[in-house]
């Protein structure tokens, strides 16, 4: 499991850094420490997985609430 911030990840997938923290907030990605700066890591495994599943053909987001 490699670990990255919200910024980082955000940037691997492309989207706003809003985004990585509106899915943790949501329950849909799962927060997995801080590191020593004190800034949130997440999984990018799960992070791929879940940006796979929110495109849908068109290319746009079908993770909305």
């Amino acid at each position: 499991m490699k670990l990255v911030d919200a910024q980082a990840l955000a940037i691997l997938l492309r989207v706003p850094a809003a985004t990585i923290r509106n899915w943790a907030r949501r329950g849909k990605l799962a927060r997995q420490g801080q590191d020593r700066k004190g800034r949130t890591l997440y999984d990018i495994n799960e992070a791929r997985d879940l940006h796979g599943r929110s495109r849908t053909p068109t290319g746009r987001s079908s993770l909305r609430p």
